[in-house]
């Protein structure tokens, strides 16, 4: 399977650039952020320059507040090649600023052309091109398309066999799909990258382009591949 499994980075005719190329890089067991200002966090997620974090109604790059909940207005977001995708209603804005889709949605995922919003059984890349019909369950944004799962597998834009088998979570990964099988954390079924996962729990760790984030108590932490 390990043979079918494109290096999704590299340059190609299609895409000749890596979207994740200004993404700051470390060192395996680096620490990427180190706070204790954050007494209660809602959500986090890697960005280009660390992290980025949720709370009381505000996002936070590091230590930077860069988006603060206006009265009445709920909002929402998920990790981005270029920052975050912010929802505001039926808008989504890239960094909330860039307006890249307005319109209906039942749900929707980052991707890196914009974003892929749900409709019916649909989900198309920013409201226009259907990129896949049919069932799933469940499903995300990734560099080369989507991701979803189907019963026990897990499939590149409905064909690409990533993962099949048992597990906890997967979140998409720029080279490919990273799955929680109790302790440990596996690349495409091919690489452990990380044991000893439950320790911290479902929603403790993120991608980053070259590896993954751990959240441990005040300490973010870089693991790569």
């Amino acid at each position: 399977m390990s043979q079918d499994i494109p290096k999704f980075l590299l340059r190609r005719p299609s895409r000749p650039f890596n979207p994740y190329s200004n993404w700051k890089t470390y060192k395996d067991g680096e620490i990427v952020f180190n706070s204790d200002q954050y007494t209660y966090i809602e959500h986090w997620d890697a960005h280009p320059n660390g992290i980025i974090i949720e709370t009381n109604g505000s996002l936070f790059i590091n230590k930077e507040k860069v988006f603060h909940e206006k009265e009445g207005r709920k909002f929402m977001w998920y990790g981005h090649h270029k920052g975050f995708v912010l929802r505001e209603d039926n808008k989504f804005l890239i960094n909330g600023k860039d307006l890249i889709y307005e319109g209906e949605w039942e749900d929707w995922r980052s991707h890196p052309e914009g974003v892929i919003v749900q409709q019916d059984d649909k989900l198309l890349l920013n409201g226009e091109r259907v990129l896949y019909e049919g069932d799933w369950r469940e499903w995300d944004g990734h560099i080369e398309g989507f991701i979803i799962q189907v019963d026990d597998q897990i499939l590149l834009n409905g064909k690409t066999l990533f993962y099949k088998g048992e597990f906890d979570t997967w979140l998409s990964h720029p080279q490919g799909v990273i799955v929680q099988k109790e302790n440990l954390l596996i690349l495409n079924t091919q690489k452990v990258i990380y044991e000893r996962a439950s320790e911290w729990g479902r929603g403790e760790w993120a991608c980053h382009p070259d590896g993954i984030i751990i959240k441990k108590d005040n300490l973010w932490i870089f693991y790569s591949l």
